[in-house]
């Protein structure tokens, strides 16, 4: 709930749904803009920057750019590809 802040996301390379470690290397997906009275839209909507195949799984993270410069923790999430 700041304007000039940004939430900022990147993917990792997508890989088998067999394999649970992942570090690496990251790629830059977007940001979400931050919005003084409600905060950042969600869901938001990214193009992901490579391609994604059925049932491949999926790392991603995220960090908090605040308006004065200041980066929040890396938090993560990871998800299989569906239909």
């Amino acid at each position: 709930m700041e304007v000039g802040a940004k939430i900022l996301v990147y993917m990792g390379t997508p890989r088998g749904a067999t394999r649970n470690f992942f570090n690496g290397p990251w790629i830059y997906a977007g940001a979400v803009d931050g919005v003084a009275t409600t905060g950042a839209q969600s869901p938001a909507t990214m193009a992901a920057p490579k391609a994604l195949v059925l049932g491949q799984l999926v790392t991603c993270y995220a960090r908090i750019h605040r308006a004065d410069g200041r980066l929040s923790e890396p938090f993560t999430a990871s998800f299989t590809v569906a239909a």
